[in-house]
C-alpha cells in the first residue's frame, strides 16, 4: 500500500462574519479566528475591535497533507462557534 505524503500549500483570505455565519451586531467585537487542522492549532487571526469585522485583505498561509481537514473557529470572549 502507498501512502501520499504530499503537502498542499492552501491560502484563506478575506474572511468576514457573514462568510462564518456568525451573529450580526456589538456582540461580534473582539473576535478573532482559530485555524486548526486535523483538530490541532495552526494559526489565529488578528483581534478585530469593531462590531461586525471582517478580516479583509489578510490572508492565512497552512500547510496540510493529503485528506487532513482544516477548520476555522471564531473566538469571541471566551465563547467559540464554528
Amino acid at each position: 500500500m502507498m501512502f501520499d505524503d504530499r503537502y498542499y500549500n492552501v491560502t484563506i483570505h478575506d474572511l468576514s462574519i457573514e462568510d462564518l455565519q456568525l451573529p450580526m451586531g456589538s456582540r461580534t467585537t473582539g473576535c478573532f479566528l482559530s485555524f486548526h487542522i486535523n483538530g490541532h492549532e495552526r494559526r489565529v487571526s488578528t483581534i478585530k475591535q469593531a462590531p461586525n469585522p471582517s478580516w479583509d485583505g489578510e490572508e492565512w498561509k497552512l500547510e496540510v497533507k493529503k485528506g487532513e481537514s482544516i477548520e476555522v473557529i471564531a473566538i469571541h470572549k471566551g465563547r467559540t462557534r464554528d
